[in-house]
């Protein structure tokens, strides 16, 4: 059985395909199989995948239903402790695997390890996506930007399976995004903090297609997803609209100490009371407000007490005041 299982996509990749494979057949780390799932490509991809003799690749055949169907099929015939993912115009550094499986090694916590990633163009490099630059991402931060490179994933096969995870096929841009928001919900991030992607971006890529409306409408509902969670009940819009959301996601922007707060201290087994109470003292705190007065009021007896209490220390206060 080998170590890593390799899933990478394919349509119509013939111009940046031989790159891609090349950089995953000349990785330090060896023991993997390479899954290639094909959609049914009519230019010289299979020629390509077809003219490599490393028994390692193998070539299936896909539903021809889009990228998250393709994945899925990649993920029922793995067989790795881990699953790699690769697309077929990026480049991995040769040392990517050995680093990332020494890191799940070293941190048996850890259910994902993406790393940084380099943008890059034919006209060469553009610069690094900062989003990748957090080290233990979570569900706030997915709020306000992409934090993990899909392509420079590897995660614990066995993991995913056992909470049920796997790509949503309704989702033809944004598969990724929507599984982290679920995924985050149980298994913590690791971003190492090494470039060990190059990430082209090009007029056919993924990055392109997510630019547009459909895109920007299918992030907006994977955050209104994160929030219902969060808090059930508040009626967050979802209307394909920037600008409604915006709002709400500036906050988590500017929040980096209530991000490491939630971070560090949040149970992935346990759906602890206080996430709720973050999620509305952040977007809406009138509800907060409302939800604490009607506990308050639901229980005669605490009322009472509090009030006794706020009555004894602003007694207190006032003596204080007083100088007595």
């Amino acid at each position: 059985m080998p170590k890593i299982s390799v899933v990478m996509p394919t349509y119509n990749a013939e111009k940046y395909l031989r790159e891609a494979v090349k950089s995953i057949l000349d990785q330090t780390f060896s023991d993997f199989e390479f899954l290639v799932i094909d959609d049914k490509s009519s230019d010289k991809t299979l020629e390509i995948l077809e003219s490599y003799s490393d028994e390692r690749i193998q070539v299936v055949t896909g539903p021809c239903c889009g990228i998250a169907a393709a994945l899925n099929t990649g993920l029922d015939l793995a067989k790795g402790e881990y699953i790699a993912r690769m697309d077929a115009d990026d480049i991995s550094f040769p040392e990517r695997f050995e680093r990332q499986v020494r890191l799940l090694e070293e941190k048996p916590e850890v259910g994902l390890c993406g790393s940084l990633a380099m943008q890059f163009c034919d006209e060469g490099d553009i610069g690094l996506w900062a989003g990748r630059s957090v080290e233990h991402p979570g569900l706030f931060d997915l709020l306000s930007r992409c934090v993990v490179c899909h392509p420079s994933v590897m995660f614990r096969r066995e993991l995913f399976e056992f909470y049920g995870l796997r790509y949503n096929q309704d989702w033809t841009t944004t598969e990724d995004q929507e599984l982290w928001a679920r995924a985050m919900r149980y298994i913590e991030f690791y971003n190492i903090q090494e470039v060990l992607l190059r990430y082209r971006v090009h007029p056919q890529g993924a990055s392109i297609a997510k630019s547009d409306k459909g895109g920007w409408d299918n992030l907006c509902r994977v955050h209104k997803d994160i929030l219902d969670w969060l808090f059930p009940g508040i009626d967050y819009p979802c209307d394909g609209t920037l600008e409604v959301m915006a709002e709400k996601m500036i906050a988590v922007a500017e929040s980096q100490e209530l991000s490491s707060f939630y971070i560090d201290r949040y149970d992935f087994s346990m759906y602890p009371r206080w996430k709720r109470i973050i999620a509305m003292s952040l977007f809406d705190r009138d509800s907060l407000k409302k939800e604490v007065k009607k506990h308050l009021t639901q229980r005669p007896t605490v009322l009472f007490f509090c009030k006794c209490l706020y009555s004894f220390f602003r007694k207190i206060y006032h003596l204080i005041k007083k100088g007595v």
